[in-house]
């Protein structure tokens, strides 16, 4: 009830005033500063002047907490694997403070809110102001989060590389999006820079036009620091993994691969992951989930190729470091 009048209440303001919902949190010096100057403004006996330099402090100190943002800024690149059920969620925060976010689960037969309730909680705990938000392509395990937090997050750039424009979800999406945030279309070969990381765009080559989206329509990115590289690809099938193979095998090249389409018998081929060559393959997925995922033969192909296999549906929330000697893994049920 209370984080429904939450959302309420922000829905309602951002409308009108360009908030943002991080906010520092005060130091305890502050904190009795206001308390004392609250207390000589209440005192009746109190001289005017005084009365003007209390009145004086307690705007100052409570204006500067108001605008004091503070953000998460981690020392080195981490890439976290949201658990959301069975969908995809991933973020990669950077050095400088910045971070991406690739998609934001939701759900197909519930109305369950997986953005508002599970996302946002996240990166609310954990200060993470999200500067960019990519959307993989538009199927609702992907995209209905994005729908529900987008005007609350207010990210500077929407990455799209896709549009679909039957799609209910879709136009209903375009309509509310709030006007602070830019729609960009990005493909192959988009690179950019974040201090000594690059985010880099594999897939696709052109900005597909279509009026429903499609598994293959998903973006391919890969992220990579001085030390170690991820690979996000959406949920592209054995068609476009066929055409990397052909065209892009070099670039595939990572060190931690999210594995395509939860894992599905249409995806990770042996010569897609004979390209990426990944160390870790991080499977997204609920567990006991309608679609049997993972598929057997494709875990098998990852075992055949010595790569370490972990999984949102066993370990929850998955956090992956790049430091210089080694990758750390943290996950939210176990620590590796």
């Amino acid at each position: 009830m209370l984080l429904n009048l939450f959302f309420l209440i922000v829905d309602l303001f951002s409308k009108v005033v360009d908030l943002n919902i991080f906010r520092g949190s005060p130091s305890i010096f502050f904190v009795v500063i206001i308390l004392i100057s609250f207390v000589f403004l209440s005192i009746k006996n109190r001289f005017k002047f005084q009365k003007i330099i209390f009145t004086f402090i307690f705007l100052f100190v409570s204006v500067f907490i108001s605008l004091n943002i503070s953000y998460y800024k981690p020392a080195h690149l981490e890439t976290y694997f949201l658990d959301v059920g069975q969908g995809d969620s991933e973020l990669i925060v950077f050095p400088t403070g910045d971070s991406l976010l690739i998609d934001g689960g939701g759900s197909y037969y519930s109305n369950f809110e997986v953005g508002k309730n599970l996302v946002l909680p996240f990166l609310l705990q954990k200060r993470i102001r999200v500067k960019w938000v990519a959307i993989s392509h538009y199927h609702p395990d992907h995209f209905k989060g994005i729908i529900e937090i987008i005007n609350i997050i207010k990210p500077e750039e929407l990455w799209i590389s896709s549009e679909a424009k039957k799609d209910l979800n879709y136009i209903k999406f375009n309509k509310s999006l709030n006007k602070s945030t830019k729609i960009k279309r990005v493909n192959s070969p988009f690179v950019k820079m974040i201090g000594n990381c690059k985010i880099e765009f594999i897939f696709p080559k052109r900005f597909i036009k279509s009026n429903f989206t499609q598994n293959n329509h998903s973006q391919v990115i890969k992220i990579s620091d001085k030390n170690h590289s991820f690979l996000f690809t959406g949920d592209i099938e054995k068609e476009v993994e066929e055409y990397l193979k052909n065209n892009d095998c070099k670039r595939l090249k990572s060190d931690v691969l999210k594995v395509p389409h939860h894992g599905s018998k249409t995806s990770s081929t042996k010569d897609f992951l004979d390209c990426v060559m990944p160390n870790i393959a991080v499977f997204s997925y609920a567990f006991n989930n309608r679609f049997s995922f993972p598929h057997n033969n494709v875990i098998k192909n990852y075992k055949d190729k010595n790569v370490k296999l972990i999984s949102t549906a066993q370990k929850g929330g998955i956090k992956i470091v790049s430091l210089p000697t080694h990758m750390s893994i943290e996950t939210s049920k176990q620590k590796n």
